[in-house]
């Protein structure tokens, strides 16, 4: 499990919708993403795996995009 908090560098006064990606790797092929804590000049974004699986427990090799829509 990993987050991440993204800061603008200048606060969204309006609402905003984010989308959010995860890039899955061959060693993270169950990786899921999404974001919460919306607030006017940041967001998180929280990676984790969905399936409990021994053989993955870190999201050490994932990554993600995102879009921010006004």
């Amino acid at each position: 499990m990993g987050q991440v908090l993204i800061e603008f560098d200048q606060p969204i006064k309006t609402p905003y919708t984010v989308i959010v990606s995860p890039s899955r790797s061959p060693d993270a092929p169950m990786l899921s993403c999404n974001y919460g804590n919306v607030l006017p000049g940041s967001f998180e974004v929280v990676l984790f795996n969905p399936v409990a699986q021994l053989s993955y427990q870190t999201v050490r090799n994932g990554s993600f995009s995102f879009v921010v829509i006004q």
